[in-house]
């Protein structure tokens, strides 16, 4: 049995994957976790992702340049 690094739950060691934390970027630590954490961390990521595009959309539509 392994646990996972983000909920502490315990689970087969063959369950965990290696990730990063996205806020961490690529510079972050490598954290083992399990199946449900990665696709919570993929949800985050997503979600973070669906409201910049939508903040760059507004003030692209606005005609604010970037800088």
């Amino acid at each position: 049995m392994a646990r996972c690094e983000w909920c502490e739950q315990e689970t087969d060691y063959d369950r965990l994957r290696p990730i990063r934390d996205w806020e961490e970027a690529l510079t972050g630590p490598e954290y083992w976790v399990c199946p449900e954490c990665v696709e919570k961390e993929r949800e985050g990521f997503e979600a973070a992702s669906a409201e910049w595009s939508a903040y760059m959309e507004e003030r692209y539509a606005a005609g604010v340049s970037e800088g």
